[in-house]
């Protein structure tokens, strides 16, 4: 799967920025869900849009391959209708209520799941720079540490628990929200498959084959 260069992630991620910022100026025309959990959703999706700007924008090093032009614009569709699914499932935001327990279980889970694709993040990063930070190569390598010694796709994974908590926050309602989910999914299995499968054509003779491509021990 090839790596994304930076003007392409962070216009990704700006296009993400702007569509959360949107939704909390602009009333919606039904409320399936309360202020507080459209408040709450808001709040956790543009937590996300900030971290993965900073990871696109300084974190990550790109090596000289460049991304399918499909696949960047459905980035950027994507992250700007997902925003929209939370917006139109509620009121405008002018009183909160109190928040249940699925919800900061919800929080909870977005937050680790955050934490360990940050770290997921790092890992990959490390591999092209040295102590100093300094970036000392732009080739591939086989990363460990953390998840990747289970999964090819950690990041992959907690990805997809990003938007499952998202949908606890909103208390498992049946609505857009969970055909996002389903996309997300979908879209970040296909995409492991086909990272794991490169892995093995790149380093036949070194890279370990019991790590499944994004679900440990399972797929």
């Amino acid at each position: 799967m090839a790596p994304w260069k930076p003007q392409q992630a962070v216009g990704i991620y700006i296009a993400y920025l702007i569509c959360n910022t949107f939704e909390y100026i602009v009333p919606a025309p039904s409320s399936r869900l309360n202020e507080a959990t459209v408040f709450l959703c808001c709040i956790l999706f543009f937590a996300q849009a900030l971290r993965r700007f900073f990871e696109s924008a300084f974190l990550s090093v790109y090596s000289d391959t460049k991304m399918n032009i499909f696949h960047y614009l459905l980035g950027i569709i994507h992250y700007v209708m997902v925003p929209c699914s939370i917006l139109i499932e509620g009121p405008s935001l002018t009183t909160l209520k109190r928040l249940t327990l699925m919800q900061w279980f919800g929080v909870a889970l977005f937050v680790w799941a955050s934490l360990k694709q940050h770290e997921c993040f790092r890992i990959l990063s490390a591999m092209r720079r040295g102590y100093s930070g300094d970036v000392l190569t732009h080739s591939h390598g086989i990363p460990h540490g953390g998840w990747f010694d289970y999964v090819a796709c950690p990041h992959f994974f907690f990805e997809i628990i990003i938007y499952i908590s998202i949908w606890l926050c909103q208390n498992l309602k049946w609505n857009t929200w969970p055909f996002v989910v389903i996309f997300v999914t979908v879209n970040q299995m296909i995409a492991a498959s086909i990272t794991r499968e490169w892995y093995i054509r790149k380093f036949p003779e070194v890279y370990p084959t019991e790590r499944t491509a994004l679900i440990p021990y399972i797929f």
